[in-house]
């Protein structure tokens, strides 16, 4: 079977993102040990590369191990000044500590300054369905920026809260971001209501 390359002559996001996860099915049912697993403690070096994607696809594989050992390396990632680093040090944190990392994703999401870095937390509770993270993603939906405004329109779509969905439907009728009005026609469709 052959793969298309990237740029970098890597294989693609998602291939890797798959084989992370087939190779590591077992071992994420192992119990957790005091310290990582030698792939882990490998990613974890490979987190302070210069090269760009190496970091990204070092915190994917640890966002697909799912280590709990590795997930004091992680959080200190969210402090980075690059915000591409700290988009994906949330999305790994909250894949490895699920519900427990709810408090610091939603304190990123409200306080960081950069759009990125706040789909990235938006994304990140979805898999999570915390209630407690629901009038925060509301909140979200009067973001300044678009793709902020479209990632929680799409997380809320898929919840079943009341809340949500009424949400929805007020920024439907206050919305004017094109874009965002696509995606907010998409998720009343998913939920069942014909856009008024």
């Amino acid at each position: 079977m052959r793969f298309a390359r990237d740029r970098g002559g890597g294989l693609p996001l998602l291939t890797m993102v798959a084989l992370a996860l087939a190779s590591t099915s077992t071992q994420a049912q192992e119990p957790s040990s005091a310290s990582p697993s030698p792939l882990a403690q490998q990613l974890i070096a490979q987190l302070d590369s210069q090269d760009a994607y190496e970091r990204q696809k070092a915190f994917v594989q640890l966002e697909a191990l799912r280590e709990p050992a590795t997930a004091p390396m992680v959080r200190s990632y969210l402090k980075s000044r690059e915000p591409q680093t700290r988009a994906f040090s949330v999305r790994a944190l909250a894949a490895i500590e699920g519900l427990q990392s709810v408090p610091t994703v939603l304190d990123i999401l409200q306080r960081d300054r950069n759009p990125q870095v706040r789909v990235a937390a938006v994304l990140a509770l979805e898999p999570l369905r915390d209630p407690a993270s629901t009038p925060v993603v509301i909140k979200a939906l009067r973001d300044r920026k678009a793709e902020v405004r479209m990632a929680a329109v799409d997380v809320l779509s898929r919840l079943e809260d009341p809340h949500a969905r009424a949400a929805i439907l007020l920024r439907w009728k206050r919305e004017r971001h094109r874009d965002v009005r696509r995606v907010l026609e998409d998720a009343l469709k998913r939920m069942g209501i014909t856009p008024p």
